[in-house]
C-alpha cells in the first residue's frame, strides 16, 4: 500500500506539472494549486479554473409550510456514498444518543459504498431508527427529499477533505431543503455563509445529536435562507461558463 500510494502521488504530481490548464471544484484547492503554479510565474504558469459540480438533475422537491410548534420527530436523509471519507458511523451513534435523551430521529440512508455492511451493524446493535435503500436515480430522489426535515451533508476529518465541497451540498441549496452538515473547511464555509442549513464538527456525534434535538424543539431553525438556490444558479449560469471561456482563451 505504501508503494501503491508513492506511486500514485508521482502520478498526480507529474500529470499536474505537465498539465497545460488545470480546472478544480472548489476555492480552496484552487488557491492551494496557486502556491504550487503561480499563474504569474511564466517559467511554471497555468490558468486555474474553478467549476464547481452545480448542475444537478431538476428536483421536484417543494418547500414544507412553515412550522412553528414543537416537533414529535425529526426525518433526516443522507443520499450519497456510504464510505471510509464519509464516516457516516459518526451520525448512527448521534441517533442513539439523541435516543437516549428522549428525541425521536429517523435517519435514512440512500446510496450504496463499503461502509454499509458495518452502518447496518451498528444500527442493529444500537437498536436505532435508521433505514436503508438501494442507490436512486437522482430524478427518483423527489420523494426521499419531500419525507426529510433535513437533509445529512457528512464528511470525516481528513485535511484533504477541507478541500472538497461534496456535489450533493449544492443539490440542496438548489431546492432549499434544509442542511445537517458534518464538515470542516469550504464545505462548513459556504453552508454557514448562504444560510442553507447548521453545521458540527466531524467525529463529534454529540455535537450532532445536539443538534436534531434543537430542530425539534424550534423547528423554526429548519428555515432556510434563499440565498444558497440564488447563488448555486449564478454558479451553474454564469460562474462555471465564465471560468472555462477563461481557460480556453488562454489558448487562443
Amino acid at each position: 500500500m505504501q508503494f501503491l500510494g508513492a506511486v500514485t502521488k508521482h502520478a498526480i504530481n507529474f500529470s499536474l506539472q505537465r498539465a497545460s490548464a488545470l480546472i478544480v471544484t472548489s476555492t480552496r484547492l484552487g488557491n492551494s494549486l496557486r502556491q504550487k503554479f503561480p499563474e504569474s510565474d511564466s517559467s511554471n504558469a497555468k490558468p486555474i479554473a474553478v467549476v464547481r459540480n452545480v448542475f444537478p438533475v431538476e428536483s421536484r422537491y417543494e418547500r414544507r409550510p412553515k412550522v412553528t410548534e414543537s416537533l414529535g420527530q425529526l426525518n433526516v436523509l443522507y443520499a450519497g456514498t456510504l464510505g471510509r471519507a464519509q464516516n457516516l458511523s459518526n451520525a448512527v451513534y448521534a441517533v442513539a444518543i439523541a435516543q437516549e435523551n428522549g428525541y425521536e430521529v429517523n435517519l435514512r440512508f440512500v446510496g450504496a459504498g463499503a461502509a454499509r455492511q458495518e452502518l447496518v451493524r451498528i444500527a442493529k446493535a444500537l437498536a436505532v431508527n435508521v433505514e436503508f435503500s438501494s442507490r436512486a436515480a437522482a430524478e427518483e430522489l423527489s420523494e426521499h427529499y419531500t419525507w426529510a426535515d433535513s437533509a445529512l451533508v457528512h464528511l470525516t476529518d481528513w485535511d484533504a477533505l477541507n478541500r472538497a465541497v461534496p456535489s450533493k451540498t449544492y443539490e440542496l441549496m438548489s431546492c432549499g431543503l434544509h442542511i445537517s452538515a458534518v464538515a470542516d473547511g469550504e464545505t462548513k464555509a459556504l453552508v454557514e455563509k448562504l444560510g442553507a442549513g447548521h453545521v458540527v464538527s466531524p467525529e463529534k456525534p454529540h455535537e450532532l445529536a445536539l443538534l436534531w434535538k434543537k430542530l425539534i424543539d424550534e423547528p423554526q431553525k429548519l428555515e432556510v435562507s434563499s440565498e444558497g438556490a440564488s447563488w448555486v444558479e449564478e454558479q451553474r449560469t454564469t460562474v462555471a461558463p465564465n471560468e472555462l471561456l477563461r481557460v480556453v482563451k488562454c489558448f487562443q
